[in-house]
């Protein structure tokens, strides 16, 4: 008598997403998820003067600007709570935030104020949360004033533009729309 072998699951099968959701395969999902939503200006883990060091930070051509934290446990969900902007929002930047993390690891309910959560999965995701946020223009334009003088430097360190392409060996990166 002939045995014909089990076949194990699939992780999709098993309703586990088969993509593993690095801190780093995280902000570029934030990065096209905010192009997505019309950001024409987005910008990925920029270290400035400015206290907050966003994950993803986008500006609509309104001046509006989106800002997605990006969560690939837990535990460092639960660490940004204990932030300085995150405890006094007004000190942080984004008129509309949210948290970016795997399908599952977050509940909507987990969300502070004014925070929206983007369960991410492959390949659809969705958002949900209500914005009001006041939010740090200083911090916001430092941001932009930092990415615009590295762009002015003749050696670029650390950003690359949508148009152009420059290598870097920082992780920091800043994409432009070109209007066509």
């Amino acid at each position: 008598m002939r045995r014909t072998p089990l076949r194990r699951k699939t992780p999709m099968q098993r309703g586990k997403s088969p993509v593993k959701w690095t801190h780093k395969r995280l902000v570029k999902e934030a990065a096209r998820w905010l192009q997505a939503r019309g950001c024409v200006v987005v910008c990925t883990e920029v270290v400035t003067q400015a206290l907050e060091a966003p994950d993803a930070l986008g500006w609509q051509g309104n001046g509006e600007t989106w800002l997605v934290e990006c969560k690939a446990s837990r535990a460092d969900f639960h660490r940004d709570a204990e932030k300085p902007f995150r405890v006094k929002s007004e000190m942080g930047m984004g008129n509309k935030r949210f948290y970016m993390a795997p399908k599952g690891l977050l509940k909507h309910e987990e969300m502070p104020p004014g925070w929206g959560l983007v369960p991410v999965e492959e390949p659809w995701y969705a958002s949900h949360g209500q914005f009001h946020n006041l939010v740090n223009r200083e911090a916001e334009a430092r941001v932009l004033v930092s990415l615009l003088r590295r762009v002015g430097q003749r050696a670029v360190s650390g950003v690359s533009i949508k148009a152009y392409t420059f290598s870097t060996k920082d992780t920091a990166t800043l994409g432009v729309l070109a209007d066509e």
